[in-house]
């Protein structure tokens, strides 16, 4: 008997960290990221392949780390991560060693040796040294499904217009396709975060926002786009409520429980 269904999506996205310096939040950030999340799963990814398993998992990529995934120097600097992190643990052995430390630590150099060679390896032999093109291999041939976000992983429901979200949904349509050859079907919104359409107005006396407005519902704006589905916050949308309701099914004509009616201005 089908007792339900379960959806694994990964949600991945760093800000841009690259040329920025290297630790915490600088470059070592996106490599760590790399090394210890994107290349182990593609490789359990292609693992249940060649076990003639689908994975059937979902995993979006904001367009600002598909960027720097892609970025010439990221090639060049993961390698260098990578040996860096390679000769450390060498110098550790054979400190280690002269120190008299336990062999269980003297073990745990060896094995972080040989664990980041595994990784540069499966880096440039495994995916070419392109994480973007391991997945989008994945995704065509029917494995994994690979959705987009926000360009710039924009709060949506605080962007003080509609066409602010509109382009970071465009920008993410075009650098989809830009990586993986089609358009996307799905997107994660950023932190989840959806905005029915309402009249709205800042609270702030700042031209024109002060001033209310119907604006346009998020799922409108996606849909705009191309975008079919999208993953929201599920526990918000249990306990949000009616503010108002539309007049009519193009949505152009809104009552709010708070506010007198506005005509609709344009956000594309």
């Amino acid at each position: 008997m089908h007792s339900g269904n379960y959806v694994l999506i990964l949600h991945t996205h760093l800000p841009w960290v690259l040329h920025h310096g290297t630790a915490p939040h600088g470059e070592h950030w996106l490599m760590e990221a790399i090394a210890e999340c994107y290349i182990p799963l593609c490789n359990v990814f292609n693992d249940l392949m060649a076990e003639n398993i689908l994975p059937k998992v979902t995993i979006d990529i904001s367009p600002v780390l598909c960027e720097q995934l892609e970025h010439q120097d990221t090639k060049e600097l993961f390698v260098k991560y990578c040996d860096e992190k390679i000769e450390a643990a060498a110098r550790d052995e054979k400190n280690f060693s002269d120190w008299g430390y336990d062999l269980h630590h003297i073990y745990l150099t060896q094995w972080w040796q040989k664990w980041f060679s595994d990784r540069k390896n499966d880096f440039i032999n495994r995916y070419n040294s392109s994480i973007v093109g391991g997945l989008r291999k994945l995704q065509d041939a029917g494995a994994i499904e690979i959705m987009t976000c926000g360009a710039t992983h924009g709060y949506f429901p605080l962007l003080g217009t509609d066409s602010s979200i509109n382009l970071q949904m465009k920008a993410a349509v075009e650098n989809y396709k830009k990586h993986f050859g089609r358009a996307p079907r799905g997107a994660w919104l950023p932190e989840c975060a959806y905005r029915p359409a309402y009249e709205w107005k800042s609270l702030l006396p700042i031209e024109p926002f002060h001033k209310a407005r119907l604006r346009a519902g998020v799922e409108q704006i996606l849909a705009a786009n191309g975008i079919e589905y999208f993953v929201t916050d599920q526990d918000l949308l249990e306990r949000s409520y009616a503010i108002g309701r539309f007049l009519d099914v193009n949505k152009e004509s809104f009552v709010s429980v708070y506010l007198p009616n506005f005509n609709s201005e344009p956000w594309n």
